[in-house]
Order: C-alpha cells, then sequence, then structure tokens
C-alpha cells in the first residue's frame, strides 16, 4: 500500500478491487468476494458498488489496505498508508491493525506521523549512518541542532516484531 492511492485502483467497483488481490493469489472468486465483505465491513466500507476512483483520497486508502487485508497476508508493507486518513478513522484503522499484528501479521509501516510512529512495538530511524533506534528525544536535538551534521534523519521508521519477523512502521 502506497501513499497515492489513485495510482493503485485497478477496477471500477469497491467490491471487486476489494477481492481482487485474493482472487490473484489463488481464492476462488465466491471465497474472495465472502472475505471482501467480511474485510469491508470490519473497515466501515459501505460504498461497495462505487467506483473506487470516485472516494475521497483518505477513503481510497481504506479500500487498498482491505484488499491487502483481504489476501490474508502474513507480511504488509504500507507506505504512509494513512496520509490521506481523517483523524478518527485512522485511530480506528491502527487499532485494527494492531489487533491483525496481535493475530500474527507482520506488519511495516512506513510514516513522517509521531502519532501512527508510538504505536509501534519498535521503532528505527533511518539515517545516512542506517537504521538506529528510534528515540523522539535525539530527532528533536538534532531537529534542533539544524537537522543534525553528524547523523541528518532521513526519516522515521517503526518496526514490529513477530515470531522472528519484523514489520516496519515508519517513513
Amino acid at each position: 500500500i502506497l501513499q497515492e492511492p489513485g495510482s493503485q485502483l485497478l477496477t471500477d467497483r469497491v467490491n471487486v478491487e476489494i477481492a481482487l488481490t485474493a482472487q490473484n493469489l489463488g481464492a476462488s472468486r465466491e471465497r474472495a468476494f465472502k472475505r471482501a465483505d467480511r474485510v469491508a465491513e470490519r473497515l466501515g466500507i459501505r460504498q461497495l458498488e462505487q467506483n473506487p476512483a470516485t472516494l475521497s483520497a483518505g477513503r481510497q486508502q481504506v479500500v487498498l489496505l482491505a484488499a491487502a487485508l483481504t489476501s490474508d497476508p502474513t507480511v504488509l508493507v504500507a507506505d504512509e498508508a494513512l496520509a490521506h486518513v481523517d483523524g478518527p478513522s485512522r485511530i480506528e484503522l491502527l487499532t485494527l491493525l494492531r489487533e491483525e499484528v496481535g493475530n500474527g501479521l507482520s506488519l511495516v509501516w512506513v510514516t513522517q506521523s509521531l502519532e501512527e510512529l508510538t504505536r509501534a512495538d519498535r521503532s528505527l530511524e533511518l539515517t545516512r549512518a542506517g537504521l538506529l533506534p528510534w528515540r523522539e528525544s535525539r530527532s528533536q536535538s538534532r531537529r534542533a541542532a539544524g537537522a543534525g551534521a553528524l547523523v541528518p534523519a532521513i526519516g522515521r521508521v517503526a518496526v514490529t516484531p513477530k515470531k522472528q519477523k519484523y514489520s516496519r512502521i515508519g517513513g
């Protein structure tokens, strides 16, 4: 899932879009649509017959998240996947994703949102020196010192380990 959802939409109906990934991975049409309906309901997607291109960018991101979850992944990689989602919906989706991680999903989540970053089990900061454990105080002091001459931050990455696998949340 990437931060610009419009470029990732492939169909002209939300329910087809959500079921497509599962079908492409071998699920029967019937099974894919049942899973898509279940995930769409869980994510609060009600515009199943609508063209996803007519939805707001935030709702498109939710549709793409639903499509990814419908395929029952073991690892999900997302880059700014909630960048266009409003605050209350973002909190609900992060809570749902936390449940999925509890059920065995490994989540790699790239974000620049401190709110999203602090929800991770483990966070890393991408710097010119490589990945370092993220600490808000260090990042803030580097920014205050003029973007940190020694190890300037490129972005933040949060990593959620699950059964020796790593999930990344950061950007």
